[in-house]
């Protein structure tokens, strides 16, 4: 009896069946990676974004000066922040001789979540181009127990006591996925990206002449 062989192998048909299926899978799989990620970016976001709110409207209740203070240096830098208020002398019912206190508690970002000092974008202002005025007056602060210097530890940005910024120009907050590398004094960008920097980043922008704030994330 004639019998004939069957040929080995997979047919082409199967083959780009196995690869499709394959492809679903790294599908599932990178997303499952990248999601708490992007979740943990979004709730740091939403937690600086609730943070400015906060301080402006304490600047208008308090009839304050309120600052946005995060590290630049040492323990904690471009992961930490906090708020500080100026509010006036009340025997003189002034400004003058007022002493900066801090009077929200240091916070941090979430593990793989840094601010960026190099974020670029047309028509804003970088957060961290240049400090707002703490107006001469000796300030307090300290981090882990140590004494915090104002002039080189920290960038911080002031909202006036009518709510409006003492920055001439919008500035802009930006958040990415990321760490802080010291001694190359620059982010570790996380994730995809871009020519001009990370695909996946949440901004706030200030709009200097109100206070109130805009959420900016990639489309």
């Amino acid at each position: 009896m004639d019998q004939r062989l069957r040929p080995s192998g997979f047919s082409l048909i199967e083959l780009l069946s196995v690869l499709a299926i394959m492809s679903i899978i790294a599908g599932f799989v990178v997303s499952s990676l990248n999601f708490p990620n992007s979740v943990s970016l979004t709730a740091d976001g939403d937690a600086i974004s609730d943070t400015v709110a906060l301080a402006r409207q304490n600047s208008i209740s308090q009839d304050a000066f309120t600052a946005i203070v995060v590290q630049t240096s040492g323990p904690g830098s471009y992961t930490t922040y906090c708020l500080m208020q100026l509010k006036r002398d009340s025997s003189t019912g002034t400004f003058t001789g007022s002493t900066w206190q801090q009077f929200a508690a240091w916070r941090h970002l979430e593990s793989g979540v840094v601010f960026d000092p190099s974020a670029s974008v047309s028509g804003s202002a970088n957060f961290f181009g240049t400090s707002g005025s703490l107006m001469g007056a000796p300030a307090s602060l300290s981090y882990q127990g140590q004494p915090v210097d104002l002039t080189h530890s920290v960038i911080f940005q002031v909202f006036r006591p009518d709510g409006t910024m003492t920055m001439d120009q919008p500035l802009r907050l930006r958040l990415v996925r990321g760490t802080w590398n010291s001694s190359m004094d620059a982010v570790f960008y996380r994730g995809s990206s871009t020519g001009s920097g990370p695909a996946n980043y949440y901004d706030v922008l200030f709009l200097q002449s109100t206070g109130l704030t805009k959420i900016i994330r990639p489309q």
